[in-house]
């Protein structure tokens, strides 16, 4: 059975209309993170509010190495990072929630250092759940970008592919009756960021 039958008899692609999960994701049910730098010295910090699950924090050099790593519990958060020890240069903080992503870049100098908003990017995370022989995929996407979602198999082979074009948010279900049982991999791509996750056809 080649890619091209498969994509057109196994997956029947429906719009998708997920409303309450898009009035969530358009409101404060979000978690809610800040990062800002402490005066006039080499500290910041991280705060985390309206959290469902852990979070986890990491600050990465400019070559994207981890240099701390932290993970937490608890509906908030909220801790001081001293980097008195870095050297001057830039620096990346990561906060990984179950529903976005933030990242922040840091310049540290001599003596203090600077948070730029404008140096701030937000992913919000897809959802992808199977339920029955169907694959709902929702995701609201931070700007109008291409979208395409694909699925793989086990060996990693592109068995379907759904290109979306410029969309704002994506609302889809893929009919997966005729797959057979094994793991599967749902391959979410946008210019800034490329999602997977696993899915189990029993």
């Amino acid at each position: 059975m080649n890619n091209s039958k498969i994509s057109k008899t196994v997956f029947t692609a429906i719009t998708l209309f997920f409303a309450t999960q898009l009035l969530i994701a358009g409101n404060t049910l979000l978690p809610n993170v800040q990062i800002e730098s402490i005066g006039v010295s080499k500290k910041i910090k991280v705060s985390i509010s309206v959290l469902k699950e852990s979070a986890q924090i990491t600050i990465a050099d400019h070559y994207g190495s981890a240099l701390i790593t932290e993970k937490t519990n608890g509906p908030s958060f909220a801790k001081l990072y001293n980097l008195e020890l870095l050297p001057e240069g830039t620096y990346k903080v990561k906060v990984k929630t179950g529903q976005k992503e933030v990242e922040q870049l840091l310049l540290i100098d001599r003596n203090s250092i600077t948070v730029n908003a404008n140096q701030r990017r937000e992913f919000l995370l897809p959802l992808v759940e199977l339920d029955q022989k169907t694959v709902n995929v929702m995701m609201l996407n931070t700007r109008i970008t291409d979208v395409t979602v694909k699925i793989k198999d086990e060996r990693g082979d592109v068995i379907f592919t759904d290109d979306l074009g410029s969309v704002v948010k994506v609302e889809k279900r893929y009919d997966v009756a005729a797959l057979e049982r094994g793991r599967y991999q749902v391959v979410i791509q946008t210019p800034d960021r490329t999602f997977y996750r696993d899915i189990y056809n029993d």
